[in-house]
């Protein structure tokens, strides 16, 4: 009986220390972590659709909005002195007459025909350099003076009262957005209470 109790508590402390061995042994934790980490998810049943991002609007200037030429706008000095801009053409595609001025592969030259009447008692310099060309992403042109065939720039005067002077003022523009629409910025040189320029617009294609 006694050896029966012997052996019994043999085998307990033999399968004890087995398992004491296989939890301490490094090499059966890697093989345990393998096999958890090779456990396979199943597939989600869920069919929503995945969450859409916001997507900025994009902002497209509409061509109905462009002003029928000949346009005249107004405006008036701090000498209460009124001034009367008509924007009468917009033409594309001009030909310089010195071919040394002609624009750069990709580029274009386009027009317009302004005049400016001082309807005033006072004399105001009126140069065409107050216009810029803006596109329909906003980018402003400066003026270029260029010699155009059958075309006769605008010239800086300095305007009197019941005068008025017109001419031809020129850009450079890529063709790429040539045929899409443009904005004349005149700047009448005159500031709001905020100081800020005093703008006609005049909205071309």
């Amino acid at each position: 009986m006694k050896k029966l109790f012997l052996l019994f508590l043999i085998g307990i402390f033999i399968l004890t220390g087995c398992k004491s061995v296989s939890q301490n042994d490094p090499l059966q934790r890697l093989v345990e972590q393998g096999k958890q980490n090779l456990s396979v998810q199943k597939p989600s049943n869920n069919t929503q659709n995945p969450p859409q991002t916001n997507v900025p609007e994009v902002s497209v200037v509409s061509l109905e909005s462009q002003d029928v030429l000949p346009v005249t706008k107004t405006f008036t000095d701090k000498y209460s002195d009124i001034y009367v801009i008509t924007v009468e053409k917009f033409e594309k595609n001009l030909k310089v007459t010195n071919e040394w001025l002609k624009p750069q592969e990709g580029e274009t030259i386009v027009g317009v025909f302004v005049k400016v009447k001082n309807n005033g008692n006072h004399f105001k310099w009126v140069l065409g350099v107050e216009c810029s060309l803006k596109d329909f992403t906003s980018y402003a042109y400066s003026v270029n003076f260029l010699s155009i065939v059958n075309h006769k720039a605008f010239e800086g005067v300095n305007l009197g009262p019941g005068k008025e002077c017109e001419g031809w003022i020129f850009f450079k523009v890529p063709k790429t957005v040539l045929d899409l629409q443009f904005t004349l910025i005149y700047d009448t040189g005159e500031y709001d209470e905020h100081f800020n320029n005093k703008t006609l617009q005049f909205k071309l294609n």
